[in-house]
């Protein structure tokens, strides 16, 4: 008879335990996805504020050119200079917003679903946007392969990312 009412102890201890681990693993799950969005959420913010305060350094988003990275490398000094590193660190927020919305993504932190109808859509306008220093960095290759894929896939899908930035941002 005790040793039914320990294996009962036993049981109910086990299915207790089991219970509390599966709960502690919902809240740890739902605690990163909540962590990753505003993780994120952060970075779009955060861009959004270098574009406010220095709206024309964007400028260099239109064509960035190999000549470019001397003056960023301090080459040249002055405004000039002053304004591309600006829209360096941009760029450089920017690659870091996409690869963790892409990398949430892919280890499903965040849905296909919000992907697609959220942040995927910010990636692509970024990119596109930015496309002429993307394309140097892609060339060398400087951009994670998380971003990489992201732009073969694109590619993939019949988009053309030289042209949809021309088609984006016109003439300088």
């Amino acid at each position: 008879m005790i040793d039914a009412v320990v294996a009962a102890a036993g049981v109910a201890s086990a299915l207790a335990t089991a219970f509390l681990g599966f709960l502690a693993y919902r809240f740890s799950r739902s605690s990163a996805r909540q962590a990753t969005r505003r993780t994120i959420g952060d970075l779009a913010n955060q861009l959004a504020a270098i574009r406010l305060e220095y709206p024309e350094a964007s400028r260099y988003g239109r064509r960035w050119e190999m000549r470019d990275w001397d003056i960023l490398g301090g080459a040249h000094e002055g405004p000039a200079a002053d304004l591309r590193t600006r829209y360096y660190c941009y760029v450089d927020v920017g690659l870091e917003f996409c690869n963790a919305a892409l990398a949430a993504r892919a280890n499903g932190a965040i849905s296909a679903e919000t992907f697609r109808g959220h942040y995927g859509r910010l990636v692509r306008l970024f990119l596109t946007e930015n496309y002429p220093i993307v394309a140097h960095m892609r060339a060398r290759p400087f951009l994670t392969s998380d971003v990489q894929q992201e732009l073969a896939s694109a590619e993939a899908e019949g988009w053309v990312w030289a042209d949809q930035h021309e088609a984006l941002v016109g003439s300088p």
